[in-house]
Order: C-alpha cells, then sequence, then structure tokens
C-alpha cells in the first residue's frame, strides 16, 4: 500500500497566518514558528540582556507575535521576531530603569546583574564591549540571528546603507582591538 508523501512545511507566512485565523491550528502554528526562531532570537537577545530576562523577553516576543500576527507584512519573519524581542527588551531595560530610580530615590540602591554573557574569549568579549551598543546589536542580528544587511536595517529602522556601514566598522574597530590585544590564544611555542 502506497504511503503519502509527507507534507511540506509550511513557510512562515502560512505559520503567521495560521495563528492570526486563530482556531484549533494557531497553537501548532505558533509552536512551529516559536522551534524554527527561539535559537535565534535568544542569541540576539543576549547581547542586549542579562541571562536571567532572556526567557521572559522570549516568552513575550511569541506572546506578541501571536497578537500582532495579522498585521505581519515584511519579508522575513525572523526580522520581524528580532524586532519585536528588541522593542520587548527595550521596554524591559525602561522598566528596569524606572524600577532603580524609585529604589536610588527610596535610598535602597539595589545593584543588578546588568551586563549581558555572551559567549566567546575574554579578548573577543572585551573588544565586542568596547563598540557602541547599536553596532553591537547590528552585529549581533547579522552574525547571531543570521539576518541579512537588509534584515537588520529593517529591524533597526535604518537604512540599509547606515546598517552595512555599522557592520563594517564594528568589524574593523573589533580587528584592530584584537590585534592589540592577542591575549593567550596568540601565543605560541617557538621550537
Amino acid at each position: 500500500m502506497p504511503t503519502d508523501p509527507p507534507l511540506p512545511e509550511p513557510d512562515d507566512r502560512a505559520l503567521l497566518a495560521a495563528i492570526a485565523g486563530g482556531g484549533h491550528l494557531a497553537r501548532a502554528a505558533l509552536g512551529a514558528l516559536y522551534e524554527r526562531h527561539a535559537t535565534a532570537l535568544q542569541g540576539f537577545l543576549r547581547r542586549l540582556l542579562p541571562c536571567s530576562d532572556i526567557d521572559d523577553v522570549l516568552h513575550d516576543t511569541f506572546l506578541c507575535a501571536a497578537r500582532r500576527s495579522a498585521q505581519f507584512r515584511g519579508d522575513s519573519a525572523r526580522a520581524w521576531l528580532c524586532r519585536l524581542a528588541g522593542d520587548r527588551a527595550a521596554d524591559l531595560r525602561r522598566s528596569q530603569s524606572r524600577r532603580n530610580q524609585r529604589e536610588r530615590r527610596a535610598a535602597r540602591p539595589e545593584r543588578m546583574e546588568g551586563a549581558p554573557q555572551p559567549a566567546g574569549s575574554p579578548e573577543l568579549e572585551r573588544a565586542l564591549a568596547a563598540l557602541p551598543k547599536r553596532w553591537q546589536v547590528a552585529l549581533e542580528l547579522r552574525f547571531g540571528a543570521g539576518l541579512t544587511h537588509a534584515q537588520v536595517a529593517e529591524v533597526l529602522g535604518v537604512s540599509l546603507r547606515t546598517a552595512k556601514d555599522w557592520g563594517r566598522r564594528a568589524q574593523a574597530l573589533l580587528e584592530e582591538h584584537l590585534a592589540e590585544d592577542p591575549g593567550p590564544r596568540t601565543q605560541r611555542r617557538t621550537p
């Protein structure tokens, strides 16, 4: 007895349409969208937030995507999701900033774990930390989330030329900084 060929995986646009349509397929479509993009979004958020906040912001991002799925008009769901995640991360940072200001005024300052914990060599982390924040985000979107220059521009709300320029300048500064700080990885034994 011949078996039916497997159905092709729905593309992101079809998943978002199913989510927008509601009904019994919406939950499965949201799960498929999550499975497809969650890892890339976590990598993107790792550059913006402390590790302790990433899961909450990721969850909020997909809830927001479910609510706004009918509004999706772009070419790349990943770029759209990165924009939503960036907005959620900015909301969280603003909220935390307001809370910290209230606490300082109440004379109960409490330090937070504010620095993201990106993976990589200490030399690379020092070089990345020396970059302007917008350049760090542009690099993370490009290489961490795997977006194209056009998608990075869309997420950041800048022109394609600006997105490319930020990426090029950030890479040049990273190379310069790493050349100045060779660290233990470049020390070689001489025979």
